[in-house]
């Protein structure tokens, strides 16, 4: 082959040979390397440019003709190992971009799904942070109590207890603050905006860190007042029967007694029998 270059290598000039397989070698090479999964490409680019352009040097001959073959071919592996393992980090980096866009949107759903059951439960539902403020509240709040949300979330709830629950309420609300502590069936009064009290029923747990509290209420103030009627009317009902009692005990004392006359010693002994277990 003589000193005769190849196809578009200049001829004769060694040095620009050299530079323009290093420049074509390296891009060859980033093709390659972008393809690097595909080592029949790589194999393709050693055969069609890699082992021309050495074997050429090789004719020249020279030991600066070798040195540069053997650096050509040390060029070519270097510069693909180094593209397939770019390449490799770049297929982690899009795997992990799509795995995070899929975990995004599936979170995405479901606090979307959890913010429907958040405003469609009958329940009251609150999140609370461990100053006692509401941070968030369900539509049942102003349902049941008349005060927009605006309200219940400006000052801690503890405001809003009935005096007589308040050293209760304050009690439980100090322990709710340790982290992962439940508080279950609750009893207090909480005001309405028209200045009544609604018995509300609360259960909350702390969350493992103690920075936030999910609280659940229910509005019992119908069964309390059913169980307030029953004890009235038991104490009434009670009341009322021991009355008759007292004064018919009374009167077999006064018999008993013989200030009204002298009775039959069979009726005495009646009369005895009767107020012993009256």
């Amino acid at each position: 082959m003589g000193r005769r270059g190849l196809g578009i290598f200049p001829e004769g000039n060694l040095i620009l040979q050299v530079v323009f397989a290093l420049v074509i070698g390296g891009m060859a090479a980033g093709v390659s390397g972008g393809l690097a999964s595909m080592p029949l490409v790589w194999v393709g680019w050693i055969v069609a440019t890699v082992i021309p352009m050495s074997f050429r040097f090789v004719l020249e001959g020279s030991q600066a003709s070798l040195v540069m073959a053997a650096m050509l071919v040390t060029y070519a592996v270097v510069l693909f190992a180094f593209s397939r393992n770019a390449f490799r980090a770049f297929k982690q980096s899009v795997r992990d971009r799509l795995t995070a866009a899929s975990e995004t949107q599936g979170r995405v759903r479901a606090e979307a799904e959890l913010e429907r059951f958040f405003a469609q439960s009958n329940v009251l539902l609150a999140v609370a942070d461990s100053h006692g403020i509401f941070r968030k509240v369900n539509p049942v709040w102003e349902k049941i109590l008349g005060f927009p949300a605006e309200d219940l979330l400006s000052r801690p709830f503890i405001e809003f207890v009935h005096p007589s629950d308040f050293a209760d309420t304050q009690v439980e609300l100090e322990k709710l603050r340790e982290p992962g502590h439940q508080t279950q069936n609750l009893l207090n009064r909480y005001r309405c905006k028209d200045g009544s009290y609604r018995w509300l029923q609360w259960n909350a747990v702390n969350d493992p860190q103690g920075s936030l509290a999910y609280v659940s209420a229910v509005d019992v103030t119908d069964q309390q007042e059913i169980e307030r009627l029953k004890e009235q009317f038991i104490s009434t009902a009670s009341h009322e029967l021991r009355t008759p009692v007292t004064a018919i005990n009374a009167s077999l004392k006064l018999l008993a007694s013989g200030l009204t006359g002298t009775i039959p010693l069979e009726s005495a002994r009646m009369v005895q029998i009767a107020e012993r277990n009256s």
